[in-house]
């Protein structure tokens, strides 16, 4: 183990916060970069999303989800499969009512700093990621309720796949210069 070794951490380069750097290093680019790609499905659905969640869960499955704001869900839903996992990143935080029974199988990526849940339950099967606060609290997280998380190598190793390109379910195509000719 080396203590301060700054070639083992994540300088802040560029002006990006703690939470930029980890989305980074999670996805390999911006948040902001990531959240304008083309296949990027994206919801800004107030105060309840769990319709609008589903929607876009079946009309474009094994693309990614990203939430504006806090995910609010008070109905039940189920989203993923095994074989076509749901790929949630959610800007804000997670709040679950009380008459929400939600079953997410793939991954949720938070860059909020609470999960809120009130007598409803949530289970993510896959993986859950959690940015956690801003400064000065950089990467608090706090979970109120008792929501079950249960790693599945299977799905993330699917959806591995998908952010690797061999599978073809999720991606933004752009010409590279000098790739293409015309003529």
């Amino acid at each position: 183990m080396a203590f301060g070794d700054p070639s083992l951490g994540m300088a802040s380069a560029g002006g990006m916060t703690q939470g930029d750097r980890m989305f980074l290093a999670t996805f390999g680019m911006s948040p902001q970069t990531y959240r304008t790609q083309p296949a990027v499905v994206r919801l800004s659905c107030g105060a309840e999303c769990a319709s609008a969640l589903q929607e876009a869960g079946q009309r474009f499955p094994g693309r990614v989800i990203w939430i504006d704001g806090d995910l609010n869900l008070d109905n039940p839903m189920v989203l993923g499969s095994a074989t076509s996992p749901a790929w949630l990143v959610v800007a804000g935080n997670l709040n679950i009512g009380d008459a929400a029974d939600v079953d997410i199988r793939g991954m949720v990526y938070t860059r909020g700093a609470r999960w809120n849940q009130g007598a409803g339950s949530m289970v993510v099967r896959g993986a859950f990621i959690a940015e956690g606060d801003t400064a000065p609290n950089e990467g608090d997280f706090t979970i109120v309720g008792a929501p079950t998380l249960v790693f599945d190598s299977a799905v993330v190793d699917t959806l591995k796949a998908v952010e690797v390109r061999k599978r073809p379910e999720f991606g933004s195509f752009v010409r590279v210069p000098g790739s293409w000719r015309d003529f």
